[in-house]
Protein backbone atom coordinates (compact mmCIF):
# COMPACT_ATOMS: atom_id res chain seq x y z
CA UNK A 1 0.00 0.00 0.00
CA UNK A 2 1.38 3.38 -0.89
CA UNK A 3 0.93 6.54 0.37
CA UNK A 4 2.62 9.79 1.81
CA UNK A 5 4.08 9.49 5.45
CA UNK A 6 5.34 12.76 7.52
CA UNK A 7 8.01 11.20 9.98
CA UNK A 8 8.69 13.98 13.15
CA UNK A 9 11.12 13.71 15.77
CA UNK A 10 13.98 15.77 17.14
CA UNK A 11 16.85 12.84 16.41
CA UNK A 12 17.99 12.81 12.92
CA UNK A 13 19.10 9.66 13.38
CA UNK A 14 15.44 8.15 14.44
CA UNK A 15 13.83 10.03 11.43
CA UNK A 16 16.52 8.45 8.80
CA UNK A 17 16.01 5.24 10.00
CA UNK A 18 12.03 5.07 9.77
CA UNK A 19 12.65 6.57 6.45
CA UNK A 20 14.83 3.41 5.04
CA UNK A 21 12.11 1.31 6.36
CA UNK A 22 9.05 3.00 4.78
CA UNK A 23 10.28 4.06 1.56
CA UNK A 24 11.73 0.18 1.39
CA UNK A 25 7.89 -0.43 1.81
CA UNK A 26 6.84 1.75 -1.28
CA UNK A 27 6.13 4.84 1.22
CA UNK A 28 6.81 8.47 -0.05
CA UNK A 29 7.95 9.71 3.02
CA UNK A 30 8.95 13.59 4.43
CA UNK A 31 10.65 14.91 7.17
CA UNK A 32 10.16 17.70 10.23
CA UNK A 33 12.37 17.96 13.04
CA UNK A 34 9.56 19.97 15.36
CA UNK A 35 6.29 20.64 15.73
CA UNK A 36 6.23 23.19 14.42
CA UNK A 37 7.85 22.78 10.81
CA UNK A 38 5.46 19.92 10.50
CA UNK A 39 2.38 21.19 11.01
CA UNK A 40 3.77 23.22 8.07
CA UNK A 41 4.51 20.29 6.25
CA UNK A 42 1.19 18.44 7.15
CA UNK A 43 -0.94 21.83 6.19
CA UNK A 44 1.10 21.97 2.64
CA UNK A 45 2.10 18.70 1.49
CA UNK A 46 -1.14 16.98 3.14
CA UNK A 47 0.53 13.73 3.99
CA UNK A 48 -1.73 9.97 4.12
CA UNK A 49 -0.06 9.85 8.23
CA UNK A 50 1.75 11.64 10.54
CA UNK A 51 4.23 9.36 12.47
CA UNK A 52 5.84 11.03 15.74
CA UNK A 53 8.00 11.43 18.58
CA UNK A 54 5.78 11.56 21.79
CA UNK A 55 8.15 14.36 22.84
CA UNK A 56 9.21 16.99 20.63
CA UNK A 57 11.79 19.61 20.37
CA UNK A 58 9.13 22.68 20.71
CA UNK A 59 6.19 20.57 21.89
CA UNK A 60 4.78 17.48 23.48
CA UNK A 61 2.85 15.26 21.85
CA UNK A 62 -0.58 16.60 22.94
CA UNK A 63 0.50 20.12 22.09
CA UNK A 64 1.22 18.84 18.64
CA UNK A 65 -2.09 17.00 18.39
CA UNK A 66 -4.02 19.56 19.02
CA UNK A 67 -2.05 22.37 17.03
CA UNK A 68 -2.48 19.41 14.59
CA UNK A 69 -6.38 19.49 14.75
CA UNK A 70 -6.62 23.35 15.04
CA UNK A 71 -4.61 24.03 11.38
CA UNK A 72 -5.92 20.97 9.70
CA UNK A 73 -9.43 20.74 10.85
CA UNK A 74 -11.08 17.54 9.68
CA UNK A 75 -8.95 17.13 7.01
CA UNK A 76 -5.67 16.30 9.55
CA UNK A 77 -4.32 13.34 9.24
CA UNK A 78 -4.70 10.19 11.59
CA UNK A 79 -1.12 10.44 13.74
CA UNK A 80 1.01 7.76 15.20
CA UNK A 81 2.90 8.46 18.19
CA UNK A 82 6.11 6.68 19.31
CA UNK A 83 6.69 6.20 23.37
CA UNK A 84 10.63 5.40 24.64
CA UNK A 85 8.03 3.99 27.61
CA UNK A 86 5.02 3.58 28.56
CA UNK A 87 2.25 3.81 31.19
CA UNK A 88 -1.67 3.36 31.24
CA UNK A 89 -2.55 7.12 31.87
CA UNK A 90 0.21 8.44 28.88
CA UNK A 91 -1.04 6.39 26.61
CA UNK A 92 -4.94 7.44 27.71
CA UNK A 93 -4.19 11.13 28.14
CA UNK A 94 -2.73 10.78 24.11
CA UNK A 95 -5.35 8.66 22.80
CA UNK A 96 -7.87 11.32 24.20
CA UNK A 97 -6.20 14.18 22.84
CA UNK A 98 -6.29 12.65 19.46
CA UNK A 99 -3.30 10.06 18.89
CA UNK A 100 -4.85 7.56 16.27
CA UNK A 101 -2.31 4.79 17.66
CA UNK A 102 0.45 4.74 20.42
CA UNK A 103 3.49 2.24 19.62
CA UNK A 104 6.32 1.77 22.39
CA UNK A 105 9.79 1.99 21.23
CA UNK A 106 11.54 -0.88 19.84
CA UNK A 107 8.70 -1.62 17.49
CA UNK A 108 8.86 -4.62 15.12
CA UNK A 109 9.03 -3.55 12.11
CA UNK A 110 6.13 -6.25 11.21
CA UNK A 111 3.50 -4.51 13.16
CA UNK A 112 4.31 -1.02 12.41
CA UNK A 113 3.82 -1.77 8.79
CA UNK A 114 0.83 -3.66 9.53
CA UNK A 115 -0.61 -1.14 11.73
CA UNK A 116 0.11 1.57 8.36
CA UNK A 117 -1.58 -0.39 6.50
CA UNK A 118 -4.58 -0.74 8.77
CA UNK A 119 -4.71 2.69 10.07
CA UNK A 120 -4.56 4.05 6.05
CA UNK A 121 -7.24 1.76 5.20
CA UNK A 122 -9.82 2.64 7.87
CA UNK A 123 -8.50 6.66 6.96
CA UNK A 124 -8.99 6.11 2.88
CA UNK A 125 -12.26 4.39 3.48
CA UNK A 126 -13.18 7.87 5.36
CA UNK A 127 -11.76 10.52 3.22
CA UNK A 128 -13.38 8.50 0.02
CA UNK A 129 -16.88 9.24 1.61
CA UNK A 130 -16.53 12.50 2.53
CA UNK A 131 -15.27 13.14 -0.63
CA UNK A 132 -18.12 12.25 -2.78
CA UNK A 133 -20.33 13.95 -0.17
CA UNK A 134 -18.59 17.09 -0.35
CA UNK A 135 -18.91 16.94 -3.99
CA UNK A 136 -22.65 16.31 -3.41
CA UNK A 137 -22.63 19.02 -0.84
CA UNK A 138 -21.18 21.30 -3.81
CA UNK A 139 -24.35 20.99 -6.15
CA UNK A 140 -26.64 21.85 -3.45
CA UNK A 141 -27.45 19.22 -0.60
CA UNK A 142 -26.19 19.73 2.76
CA UNK A 143 -24.60 17.32 4.62
CA UNK A 144 -26.48 16.09 8.02
CA UNK A 145 -25.81 17.02 11.70
CA UNK A 146 -23.30 14.32 13.84
CA UNK A 147 -24.93 12.22 16.08
CA UNK A 148 -23.30 9.82 18.02
CA UNK A 149 -24.40 10.01 21.43
CA UNK A 150 -26.58 6.70 21.63
CA UNK A 151 -25.31 3.40 23.19
CA UNK A 152 -24.31 1.27 20.79
CA UNK A 153 -24.31 -3.12 21.01
CA UNK A 154 -20.22 -4.85 21.21
CA UNK A 155 -20.82 -8.16 20.23
CA UNK A 156 -18.24 -9.92 22.60
CA UNK A 157 -16.58 -13.48 20.95
CA UNK A 158 -13.90 -15.01 23.34
CA UNK A 159 -14.03 -18.89 23.04
CA UNK A 160 -14.14 -19.17 27.10
CA UNK A 161 -16.72 -18.13 30.18
CA UNK A 162 -14.06 -16.90 32.45
CA UNK A 163 -12.56 -14.66 29.63
CA UNK A 164 -16.38 -13.28 29.09
CA UNK A 165 -16.48 -12.57 32.76
CA UNK A 166 -13.79 -10.62 33.27
CA UNK A 167 -14.35 -8.33 30.10
CA UNK A 168 -17.95 -7.82 31.17
CA UNK A 169 -17.05 -7.26 34.81
CA UNK A 170 -13.69 -5.12 33.68
CA UNK A 171 -15.88 -3.21 31.00
CA UNK A 172 -18.86 -2.19 33.20
CA UNK A 173 -19.17 1.22 34.40
CA UNK A 174 -16.69 2.10 31.66
CA UNK A 175 -18.90 3.03 28.75
CA UNK A 176 -22.65 2.80 27.98
CA UNK A 177 -22.30 0.30 25.31
CA UNK A 178 -24.46 -2.76 25.73
CA UNK A 179 -21.85 -5.94 25.51
CA UNK A 180 -23.84 -8.77 24.26
CA UNK A 181 -22.08 -12.45 24.16
CA UNK A 182 -21.62 -14.39 20.96
CA UNK A 183 -20.38 -17.39 19.54
CA UNK A 184 -18.69 -17.73 16.11
CA UNK A 185 -21.60 -19.74 14.52
CA UNK A 186 -24.18 -17.09 15.62
CA UNK A 187 -21.98 -14.15 15.10
CA UNK A 188 -21.89 -14.98 11.24
CA UNK A 189 -25.51 -16.23 10.81
CA UNK A 190 -27.50 -13.74 9.48
CA UNK A 191 -29.25 -11.76 12.45
CA UNK A 192 -32.66 -9.26 12.08
CA UNK A 193 -31.25 -6.42 11.44
CA UNK A 194 -31.67 -4.77 14.66
CA UNK A 195 -30.21 -7.83 16.46
CA UNK A 196 -26.81 -7.12 14.39
CA UNK A 197 -23.91 -5.95 16.70
CA UNK A 198 -22.49 -2.18 15.95
CA UNK A 199 -19.18 -3.92 16.60
CA UNK A 200 -17.29 -6.93 17.44
CA UNK A 201 -14.98 -7.64 20.56
CA UNK A 202 -13.01 -10.72 20.11
CA UNK A 203 -10.51 -12.49 22.68
CA UNK A 204 -7.52 -14.22 21.17
CA UNK A 205 -5.32 -16.38 22.54
CA UNK A 206 -3.03 -19.06 21.34
CA UNK A 207 -5.63 -21.62 21.99
CA UNK A 208 -8.54 -20.20 19.68
CA UNK A 209 -5.68 -18.32 17.58
CA UNK A 210 -7.11 -20.65 14.13
CA UNK A 211 -10.47 -20.35 14.74
CA UNK A 212 -10.43 -16.90 15.18
CA UNK A 213 -8.65 -15.55 12.49
CA UNK A 214 -10.78 -17.79 10.30
CA UNK A 215 -13.56 -15.69 12.34
CA UNK A 216 -12.45 -12.25 11.63
CA UNK A 217 -11.99 -13.72 7.07
CA UNK A 218 -15.53 -14.69 7.29
CA UNK A 219 -17.34 -11.70 9.47
CA UNK A 220 -15.36 -9.16 6.67
CA UNK A 221 -17.36 -11.50 4.25
CA UNK A 222 -20.46 -11.41 5.86
CA UNK A 223 -22.70 -8.69 4.12
CA UNK A 224 -23.94 -8.25 7.72
CA UNK A 225 -20.86 -7.73 9.20
CA UNK A 226 -18.49 -6.59 6.42
CA UNK A 227 -18.38 -3.00 7.24
CA UNK A 228 -18.43 -3.33 10.92
CA UNK A 229 -15.36 -2.37 13.07
CA UNK A 230 -13.42 -5.57 14.56
CA UNK A 231 -11.23 -5.31 18.33
CA UNK A 232 -9.51 -7.95 18.95
CA UNK A 233 -7.64 -8.29 22.67
CA UNK A 234 -5.03 -10.70 22.45
CA UNK A 235 -3.49 -12.58 24.92
CA UNK A 236 0.27 -12.54 25.76
CA UNK A 237 0.75 -16.01 24.31
CA UNK A 238 -0.86 -14.80 20.81
CA UNK A 239 1.11 -11.65 20.65
CA UNK A 240 2.84 -12.67 17.34
CA UNK A 241 0.13 -12.74 15.60
CA UNK A 242 -0.86 -8.81 15.99
CA UNK A 243 0.45 -7.99 12.76
CA UNK A 244 -1.74 -11.03 11.00
CA UNK A 245 -4.89 -10.16 12.73
CA UNK A 246 -4.39 -6.44 11.22
CA UNK A 247 -4.13 -7.35 8.12
CA UNK A 248 -6.66 -10.06 7.72
CA UNK A 249 -9.52 -7.39 8.90
CA UNK A 250 -9.07 -6.26 12.05
CA UNK A 251 -9.72 -2.43 12.63
CA UNK A 252 -7.80 -2.35 15.94
CA UNK A 253 -5.65 -5.18 17.79
CA UNK A 254 -5.07 -4.34 21.78
CA UNK A 255 -2.07 -6.07 24.08
CA UNK A 256 -4.34 -7.74 26.95
CA UNK A 257 -3.87 -6.25 30.84
CA UNK A 258 -5.25 -5.89 34.01
CA UNK A 259 -6.19 -2.44 32.88
CA UNK A 260 -9.03 -2.33 30.81
CA UNK A 261 -9.85 1.95 30.10
CA UNK A 262 -7.96 2.11 27.11
CA UNK A 263 -10.06 -0.92 25.87
CA UNK A 264 -12.77 1.24 27.03
CA UNK A 265 -11.79 4.10 25.23
CA UNK A 266 -10.67 2.27 21.82
CA UNK A 267 -14.16 0.52 21.60
CA UNK A 268 -15.60 4.06 22.13
CA UNK A 269 -13.66 5.17 19.14
CA UNK A 270 -14.05 2.22 16.96
CA UNK A 271 -18.07 2.81 18.43
CA UNK A 272 -17.76 6.64 16.69
CA UNK A 273 -16.18 5.99 13.34
CA UNK A 274 -18.45 3.19 12.30
CA UNK A 275 -21.35 5.49 12.89
CA UNK A 276 -19.36 8.34 11.10
CA UNK A 277 -19.46 6.22 8.22
CA UNK A 278 -22.52 5.21 8.46
CA UNK A 279 -24.08 8.84 8.35
CA UNK A 280 -21.67 9.76 5.66
CA UNK A 281 -23.33 6.80 3.52
CA UNK A 282 -26.44 7.81 4.18
CA UNK A 283 -26.26 11.12 3.75
CA UNK A 284 -24.68 10.42 0.38
CA UNK A 285 -27.02 7.91 -0.42
CA UNK A 286 -29.83 10.50 0.55
CA UNK A 287 -27.71 13.19 -2.06
CA UNK A 288 -28.16 10.83 -4.89
CA UNK A 289 -31.32 10.39 -4.14
CA UNK A 290 -32.28 14.14 -3.85
CA UNK A 291 -30.46 14.48 -7.59
CA UNK A 292 -31.93 11.79 -9.28
CA UNK A 293 -35.85 12.49 -7.72
CA UNK A 294 -38.50 15.16 -8.39
CA UNK A 295 -39.19 16.41 -5.31
CA UNK A 296 -43.09 17.25 -5.65
CA UNK A 297 -44.15 13.83 -7.42
CA UNK A 298 -41.23 11.51 -6.29
CA UNK A 299 -41.04 10.38 -9.57
CA UNK A 300 -37.04 10.29 -11.08
CA UNK A 301 -36.40 13.58 -12.80
CA UNK A 302 -34.46 14.59 -16.30
CA UNK A 303 -31.08 14.22 -14.78
CA UNK A 304 -32.04 10.46 -14.18
CA UNK A 305 -33.99 9.35 -16.80
CA UNK A 306 -32.11 10.47 -20.44
CA UNK A 307 -28.86 8.95 -19.14
CA UNK A 308 -31.22 5.76 -18.32
CA UNK A 309 -32.62 6.06 -21.13
CA UNK A 310 -29.45 5.88 -23.76
CA UNK A 311 -28.16 3.00 -21.79
CA UNK A 312 -31.49 1.11 -22.14
CA UNK A 313 -30.58 2.33 -26.21
CA UNK A 314 -27.52 0.64 -26.23
CA UNK A 315 -28.55 -2.34 -24.27
CA UNK A 316 -31.35 -3.12 -26.50
CA UNK A 317 -29.32 -2.56 -29.80
CA UNK A 318 -26.83 -5.15 -28.52
CA UNK A 319 -29.49 -7.81 -27.16
CA UNK A 320 -31.50 -7.14 -30.56
CA UNK A 321 -34.67 -5.53 -28.23
CA UNK A 322 -37.33 -3.46 -28.72
CA UNK A 323 -38.75 -1.14 -26.69
CA UNK A 324 -41.26 1.94 -26.32
CA UNK A 325 -40.76 5.33 -25.40
CA UNK A 326 -43.15 8.10 -24.66
CA UNK A 327 -43.45 11.53 -23.82
CA UNK A 328 -47.30 12.84 -21.50
CA UNK A 329 -47.99 16.10 -21.15
CA UNK A 330 -51.08 17.17 -19.09
CA UNK A 331 -53.98 18.78 -21.66
CA UNK A 332 -54.86 22.70 -20.45
CA UNK A 333 -52.48 22.59 -17.39
CA UNK A 334 -52.07 26.51 -17.54
CA UNK A 335 -56.14 26.74 -16.78
CA UNK A 336 -55.91 24.76 -13.85
CA UNK A 337 -53.18 26.32 -12.08
CA UNK A 338 -54.90 29.57 -13.31
CA UNK A 339 -58.60 28.50 -11.96
CA UNK A 340 -57.39 26.22 -8.90
CA UNK A 341 -54.13 27.73 -7.33
CA UNK A 342 -50.80 26.11 -7.57
CA UNK A 343 -51.24 24.49 -4.78
CA UNK A 344 -53.76 22.48 -6.04
CA UNK A 345 -52.14 22.02 -9.44
CA UNK A 346 -49.42 20.73 -7.59
CA UNK A 347 -51.68 18.19 -6.17
CA UNK A 348 -52.74 17.06 -9.75
CA UNK A 349 -49.24 17.07 -10.46
CA UNK A 350 -48.92 14.75 -8.37
CA UNK A 351 -51.94 12.45 -7.91
CA UNK A 352 -51.60 12.16 -12.20
CA UNK A 353 -47.74 11.19 -11.46
CA UNK A 354 -49.52 7.82 -9.09
CA UNK A 355 -52.08 6.98 -11.74
CA UNK A 356 -49.09 6.79 -14.78
CA UNK A 357 -46.99 5.02 -12.62
CA UNK A 358 -49.58 2.64 -11.48
CA UNK A 359 -50.61 1.87 -15.09
CA UNK A 360 -46.52 0.54 -15.74
CA UNK A 361 -45.04 -2.82 -15.25
CA UNK A 362 -42.28 -3.74 -12.72
CA UNK A 363 -39.47 -3.21 -14.90
CA UNK A 364 -41.00 -0.03 -17.20
CA UNK A 365 -39.57 3.80 -15.68
CA UNK A 366 -41.40 7.08 -15.18
CA UNK A 367 -40.42 10.50 -14.69
CA UNK A 368 -40.90 14.04 -14.67
CA UNK A 369 -38.67 15.87 -17.15
CA UNK A 370 -40.72 19.15 -16.90
CA UNK A 371 -43.50 21.43 -15.59
CA UNK A 372 -46.29 18.83 -16.65
CA UNK A 373 -44.46 16.45 -18.82
CA UNK A 374 -43.68 12.77 -18.25
CA UNK A 375 -41.32 10.26 -19.93
CA UNK A 376 -42.16 7.22 -19.46
CA UNK A 377 -39.87 4.02 -21.04
CA UNK A 378 -40.60 0.40 -21.46
CA UNK A 379 -37.87 -1.69 -22.43
CA UNK A 380 -39.48 -4.88 -24.13
CA UNK A 381 -42.96 -3.84 -25.39
CA UNK A 382 -43.89 -4.65 -29.39
CA UNK A 383 -46.04 -1.29 -31.32
CA UNK A 384 -49.44 -3.77 -30.54
CA UNK A 385 -48.85 -3.41 -26.90
CA UNK A 386 -47.78 0.25 -26.60
CA UNK A 387 -50.61 1.36 -28.49
CA UNK A 388 -52.85 -0.48 -26.06
CA UNK A 389 -50.94 0.43 -23.45
CA UNK A 390 -50.87 4.14 -23.92
CA UNK A 391 -54.45 4.29 -25.12
CA UNK A 392 -54.86 2.99 -21.11
CA UNK A 393 -53.56 5.69 -19.27
CA UNK A 394 -55.09 7.85 -21.26
CA UNK A 395 -58.07 6.33 -19.79
CA UNK A 396 -56.98 5.90 -16.60
CA UNK A 397 -56.14 9.76 -16.13
CA UNK A 398 -59.37 10.69 -17.50
CA UNK A 399 -61.37 8.91 -14.74
CA UNK A 400 -59.15 9.42 -12.08
CA UNK A 401 -59.78 12.90 -11.12
CA UNK A 402 -58.05 14.27 -8.41
CA UNK A 403 -59.94 15.00 -5.11
CA UNK A 404 -59.90 18.19 -3.04
CA UNK A 405 -59.39 19.09 0.43
CA UNK A 406 -62.50 21.05 2.13
CA UNK A 407 -65.09 19.65 -0.21
CA UNK A 408 -63.83 21.18 -3.26
CA UNK A 409 -65.20 19.74 -6.24
CA UNK A 410 -62.28 16.95 -8.16
CA UNK A 411 -60.42 18.28 -10.79
CA UNK A 412 -60.20 16.36 -13.90
CA UNK A 413 -57.58 16.54 -15.91
CA UNK A 414 -56.97 14.54 -19.56
CA UNK A 415 -53.05 13.88 -20.93
CA UNK A 416 -51.83 13.61 -24.31
CA UNK A 417 -48.98 11.01 -25.26
CA UNK A 418 -46.84 10.58 -27.92
CA UNK A 419 -45.11 7.57 -28.71
CA UNK A 420 -42.01 6.53 -30.52
CA UNK A 421 -40.61 2.77 -31.02
CA UNK A 422 -36.62 1.44 -30.88
CA UNK A 423 -35.94 -1.21 -32.68
CA UNK A 424 -32.33 -3.10 -33.04
CA UNK A 425 -30.07 -0.94 -35.45
CA UNK A 426 -28.46 -3.07 -38.48
CA UNK A 427 -25.84 -1.12 -37.93
CA UNK A 428 -22.78 -0.06 -35.76
CA UNK A 429 -23.12 3.36 -34.59
CA UNK A 430 -24.88 4.56 -31.62
CA UNK A 431 -28.51 4.82 -31.38
CA UNK A 432 -29.18 8.82 -30.74
CA UNK A 433 -31.10 10.09 -27.54
CA UNK A 434 -32.03 13.31 -28.87
CA UNK A 435 -33.47 12.17 -32.44
CA UNK A 436 -35.81 9.33 -30.26
CA UNK A 437 -36.70 12.25 -28.16
CA UNK A 438 -37.30 14.49 -30.77
CA UNK A 439 -39.38 11.87 -32.55
CA UNK A 440 -41.52 11.17 -29.72
CA UNK A 441 -41.69 15.18 -29.13
CA UNK A 442 -43.32 15.26 -32.57
CA UNK A 443 -45.93 12.54 -32.19
CA UNK A 444 -46.94 14.46 -29.12
CA UNK A 445 -48.06 17.83 -30.86
CA UNK A 446 -49.76 15.03 -33.35
CA UNK A 447 -51.81 14.16 -30.33
CA UNK A 448 -51.98 18.09 -28.87
CA UNK A 449 -54.00 18.78 -32.51
CA UNK A 450 -55.79 15.94 -32.80
CA UNK A 451 -57.98 17.27 -30.05
CA UNK A 452 -55.85 15.87 -26.97
CA UNK A 453 -56.29 13.19 -24.68
CA UNK A 454 -55.23 10.95 -27.28
CA UNK A 455 -52.25 8.90 -28.41
CA UNK A 456 -50.07 9.28 -31.48
CA UNK A 457 -47.08 7.02 -33.21
CA UNK A 458 -44.15 8.64 -34.62
CA UNK A 459 -44.41 8.18 -38.04
CA UNK A 460 -40.67 6.51 -38.69
CA UNK A 461 -38.56 5.45 -35.75
CA UNK A 462 -35.32 6.82 -34.26
CA UNK A 463 -33.36 4.43 -33.12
Amino acid sequence: MSGKILVVDGLATNRIVLKVKLSTAYYDVIQAATGSEALGLAERDMPDIILSSAQLPDQSGAEFLKALKARCGRDAPPTLLFLTESTTEVRLDLLQAGATEILVKPVEEKVLLARLRSILRQHQKERDLRMHLNAACDIGFSEAAETFDMPGTVGLITGGPAAVLRLQNGLRGQFAHKLVTLDPEGALATPNADKTPDMYLLRISAGNLDDMTDLITNLRAAAHSRRKPILAVVAPDAIDSMASILDIGANDVLLEGPDLRELALRLDRQMTATRRACALRDQFRHSLEAAMIDPLTGLYNRRYALPYLERLMDTANRQNRSYAMMLADLDYFKQVNDRHGHASGDKVLCHVAQVLKSCLRQNDMIARIGGEEFLLVMPDCAPSDARHRARQICEAVRKSPTQMAHSAPAVAVTISIGVTLGHPRTDTSKPDIHALLDEADRALYQSKLGGRNTVSFCKQTAA
